[in-house]
């Protein structure tokens, strides 16, 4: 009753006919103008892992948030800050020692900051809502290791180097402007070229796509 004299009145037709026009005007976005030249790519990736093995324990964690646009279809270029932490404890049962000043010393804890900036590119394949890729960042980091010991002071020391990562990836695009997506990763650093990799690793992320204007 009460709804149907709002309607004779006109007072709820014009706001359900605006919702109607949002709604449409949201998914009226086309599902391949995601990656057209002109559009913006804003997002990351990162991964974890907890290494619990018999000798030392601890965490690694890497994040690489990036921006970029697209110069062409499906084609993107831009800028990534690849960002990493790893901190590794002894736990008595692993081979955790240096030698200082000519002298064996026992490592107690390990720690690991390292920072960077890279070139962002990545290239997709094909235009639905699965979307594979190809990943590659060269650049820069530079690292920070501090070094704790049981019998000593602590060391620190830093060194820069350049790098380069990337590997194939998957995006799933859940909506016109959001996409999940899975990464698989490797890194080489100058200052320890051989392959396997120097890391390598399985990353998750989030990214928006901002179409053209």
């Amino acid at each position: 009753m009460f709804t149907q004299q709002v309607f004779r009145k006109g007072r709820a037709l014009p706001v359900i006919q605006s919702f109607l026009f949002a709604l449409l005007g949201l998914t009226a976005f086309p599902l391949a103008a995601q990656t057209a030249k002109g559009s913006w790519l804003i997002g990351g990736n990162a991964y974890a892992r907890y290494e619990a093995d018999a000798g030392p324990k601890g965490w690694n964690t890497n994040m690489n948030p990036t921006v970029g646009c697209f110069l062409g279809k499906n084609f993107a270029l831009g800028l990534g800050v690849p960002l990493a932490f790893s901190s590794r404890k002894n736990t008595g049962n692993g081979g955790m020692v240096a030698f200082i000043d000519g002298q064996q010393a026992e490592i107690s804890r390990t720690a690991q900051l390292e920072t960077g900036l890279a070139l962002f590119i990545r290239g997709y394949i094909g235009g639905g809502r699965f979307r594979p890729f190809l990943q590659a960042q060269p650049g820069f980091s530079r690292q920070v290791y501090k070094t704790e010991f049981r019998t000593i002071l602590e060391r620190r020391f830093s060194q820069t180097s350049a790098a380069i990562s990337g590997g194939p990836g998957l995006a799933y695009f859940i909506s016109d402007y959001v996409a999940l997506e899975a990464l698989v990763s490797a890194v080489y650093n100058d200052d320890a070229p051989r392959f396997p990799p120097t890391s390598i690793g399985l990353y998750f992320g989030l990214q928006f796509h901002l179409p053209k204007k």
